[in-house]
């Protein structure tokens, strides 16, 4: 792999061992100490965005039912696998049989918080005609310990996906390489 990013690139097979792989998508300042060229950092960005958009395509392309926290966790841990820098805020929307319909992303923030507003989670729910929703965030830190905020949230949202008559079946944390799902913790 790492020879078709130098092909690609034109970045050095050295820079790309030394900062590595996962890490070089989103290391801008170790790019820039290696002085990657615009072309080759574009480059970069374009391999990234085919990535992303290819691993997308894959993901919501399996027929996965939303009754499994296992199986859902392993969704969003794919769905999440390239968006490591920031918080990302999701929403999945099932339908009636618990099938997916789709992912919408609700919001991106920084590298700890994500601003998310309860009127655009409904908007967004009631306009997939959705039956029932699992909500999912990406702790790019890796832990994945709700915060308070995290809860706060999830409190509000329960209340307002309530108040509109959408099953709201679970809320999870999502790092690079495991899931927290409030369901399983007894914390929906």
């Amino acid at each position: 792999m790492i020879d078709k990013i130098v092909k690609f690139t034109g970045i050095k097979k050295e820079i790309i061992n030394e900062i590595g792989v996962y890490s070089l998508f989103n290391n801008t300042v170790q790019l820039k100490l290696h002085k990657v060229t615009d072309i080759q950092y574009n480059k970069l960005c374009m391999l990234k965005e085919l990535i992303q958009d290819y691993l997308e395509c894959s993901v919501i392309n399996e027929k996965i039912k939303g009754n499994s926290s296992t199986k859902i966790g392993e969704y969003l841990i794919k769905y999440f696998k390239t968006k490591h820098d920031k918080e990302h805020f999701v929403m999945i929307c099932l339908n009636a049989h618990n099938e997916i319909i789709s992912t919408k992303v609700l919001g991106v923030g920084n590298v700890d918080t994500c601003v998310i507003y309860n009127r655009e989670v409904i908007k967004t729910a009631l306009f997939e005609n959705a039956t029932s929703v699992i909500l999912a965030h990406n702790h790019p830190a890796g832990s994945l310990t709700p915060s308070q905020n995290d809860l706060e949230l999830h409190e509000k949202i329960k209340k307002a996906f309530h108040a509109v008559n959408i099953k709201y079946v679970d809320n999870m944390i999502i790092t690079l390489g495991a899931y927290l799902s409030f369901g399983e913790k007894g914390i929906m």
